[in-house]
């Protein structure tokens, strides 16, 4: 059984993680286990994050 995120993760990486027990379990293969599928990536649209505004217009930064 996939867990929802799991399954959306599919999509875009080979793996060949298991949720078991509450807990993802990893193989042996090295780094994390995973292949990135590049091309699967590259076919996704371009979504821009909200721009956030942390200078004014003349350059400065803005307050925390």
């Amino acid at each position: 059984m996939n867990h929802g995120w799991l399954a959306l993760f599919d999509r875009y990486a080979e793996h060949n993680w298991q949720v078991k027990d509450g807990h993802l379990a990893v193989d042996e293969a090295p780094g994390l286990g995973i292949q990135i599928k590049e091309l699967d990536l590259a076919r996704l649209p371009y979504e821009p994050l909200p721009y956030r505004q942390y200078r004014y217009g003349d350059g400065s930064w803005k307050g925390w």
